[in-house]
């Protein structure tokens, strides 16, 4: 056996005296670097939190002291930080942090699939199991009203997976909206990212597991038509476990300490208590569960009458019927797409990005064709064309720039109706899981009012929070449900509103207004100018003839 040098017999030296001190029993040492030494401390039983300790063994700064001078010094060193380390925890007991590596540039390499190779829609719970890990104990508090899409990457000659992923994000129509995606790599070619950075590389030790942790900070450039934009800073996080390789990027404005919180709590609470290794008294109490699900209940439709319906009009052939005037009107909303085939929709929202925008939507649901056009002041911005033949095209005029979009083009059979009792799942934990199905209108920003499945479950989950005004109200033409309520504590938070007023298409369960209001002031909106279910002309194909001089990209 190789013999120990002087500085690594001190190290050792100090570290049992840190363990001596603090007791192990408490702490854990994960590296130990004088200047910087971070402790992984216990979490509270409630919150379930942990301290991530930073830096590698292999990486952390070595003391160059010799004799006397070194072992006077041990004690002194020893007792500061046992003395630092009390004062962390009482002044953070909950924090969670990874080192991260700051990103010079970047460039990446994404896999080429066959022709065999699909991708799938999946719901969390089939994510959670193919993973083997129990995501519905890792979400953090701030992401648990945010909207979850999963998918899968599968070859169908093999029936072998090669990816699965996981996108949570607050609004999937917003690139600025905070939010996460996660690509977990199984079988299958994972895309190759190269970093430079600015500084050796070095992990994170979380619960035995190496996270690199990265960083490319936030940036500001000048569009082709001289505007000013910011790009927000990413976070990524990078881990092989089980044989799968994990890669989590940040999306939008989502805040460090919040992405940190996921990572940190998939690694501890998702994979490692899937892999039999929970944590000591991670068990809640019978009361600590109740508080949770008394936070995040949601109605029980599993026993909703199914005769009858309090609407004036018959439901499609697919959808369920109820009495309940409620559950009626929300089921329809979270189904708007089964009652119109063909229709063009024009509205005005000041919900994306804090900016007044008109949007313009021509849908033909059975043609398999759609067009999205949204301006700012009058100007155009940006148009979305999609085929079932030939894909999806997005125009970005302040770039200049046609791209030729990744993204799935849904047909109609592609989105099975769903019961309404399994459209949310309550996880183990209290939280809830919502299922949506596949956008089959294909423009990206339907969800505002032609397909408002998110605005559904955020603002009427809760059954207790809302009321109708009234119905058989006119708007546009329109035979009309007026609703009132208050929203969740997130909900208000976020948008600054103490009150909410909508108002639905009876017959479709389209979203016409949504007003969100402070003290009788009115903060965010949506309102529809036109609505024609029956429009005499065709939907707006895509003319790459009209785009001279832009630029083509394919993602």
């Amino acid at each position: 056996m190789k013999a120990k040098t002087a500085e690594e017999r001190l190290d050792g030296m100090i570290r049992a005296a840190l363990l001596e001190l603090a007791g192990e029993r408490w702490h854990r040492i994960e590296a130990l670097d004088v200047s910087d030494v971070r402790i992984s401390a216990r979490h509270d039983r409630r919150m379930r939190k942990l301290f991530a300790g930073s830096g590698s063994a292999g990486n952390a700064k070595k003391l160059r002291r010799k004799g006397i001078a070194a072992a006077a010094c041990l004690c002194l060193i020893a007792a500061g930080v046992f003395l630092w380390a009390k004062a962390q925890r009482e002044a953070a007991p909950h924090e969670m942090t990874l080192y991260y590596n700051e990103v010079i540039s970047e460039s990446m390499e994404a896999p080429l699939y066959a022709p065999e190779i699909e991708v799938k829609n999946i719901d969390l719970g089939e994510a959670s199991v193919l993973l083997d890990c129990d995501f519905g104990r890792c979400i953090p508090a701030a992401m648990k009203a945010y909207a979850c899409k999963c998918y899968k990457v599968e070859n169908t000659e093999t029936d072998e997976i090669w990816n699965v992923i996981v996108d949570i994000r607050e609004d999937h129509e917003s690139d600025t909206a905070p939010g996460l995606r996660l690509d977990a790599s199984l079988n299958g070619k994972p895309s190759t990212v190269d970093y430079t950075y600015d500084a050796e590389a070095v992990y994170t030790d979380v619960g035995g597991i190496e996270v690199y942790a990265s960083v490319i900070p936030a940036s500001t450039y000048t569009t082709a038509s001289g505007r000013e934009r910011t790009v927000p800073g990413v976070y990524i996080a990078e881990f092989e476990e089980g044989g799968t390789r994990y890669y989590i990027e940040s999306r939008g404005t989502m805040e460090q300490i919040v992405f940190d919180e996921f990572v940190c709590d998939m690694i501890i609470k998702g994979l490692k208590r899937s892999a039999g290794n929970p944590l000591e008294a991670d068990d809640l109490t019978e009361r600590e569960r109740a508080d949770i699900l008394d936070d995040f209940a949601v109605p029980d439709f599993s026993g909703a009458a199914l005769s009858g319906n309090a609407l004036p009009e018959d439901a499609a052939p697919t959808e369920e019927s109820f009495t309940d005037p409620k559950t009626a009107l929300f089921s329809r909303m979270l189904n708007t797409v089964d009652r119109f085939d063909r229709l063009f929709l024009s509205l005005e929202t000041n919900m994306i990005g804090g900016t007044v925008r008109e949007i313009d939507f021509q849908i033909d649901l059975s043609g398999g064709r759609s067009c999205q056009v949204v301006r700012e002041a009058g100007t155009t911005v940006s148009e979305t064309f999609s085929d079932q033949e030939t894909g999806m095209v997005t125009v970005d005029h302040g770039e200049k720039l046609c791209v030729g979009n990744y993204l799935p083009v849904y047909a109609r059979e592609e989105a099975p109706y769903i019961p309404l009792a399994e459209r949310i799942k309550v996880m183990e934990d209290g939280i809830p899981v919502y299922v949506y199905r596949n956008n089959i209108t294909n423009c990206p920003l339907a969800s505002y009012a032609v397909f408002p499945q998110e605005i559904a479950f955020s603002y009427l989950k809760d059954f207790d929070d809302w009321e109708i005004e009234g119905t058989g109200e006119t708007y546009l033409g329109r035979r009309c449900a007026v609703l009132r309520g208050t929203p969740s504590p997130y909900l208000a938070s976020k948008h600054g509103i103490d009150s909410f007023r909508m108002t639905v298409d009876e017959e479709t369960g389209i979203l016409l207004e949504l007003y969100g209001t402070k003290d009788g002031g009115t903060v965010i909106y949506t309102a529809v100018s036109a609505i024609d279910l029956d429009p005499a002309e065709d939907v707006a194909r895509f003319d790459e003839s009209l785009y001279a001089g832009y630029r083509t990209e394919n993602r």
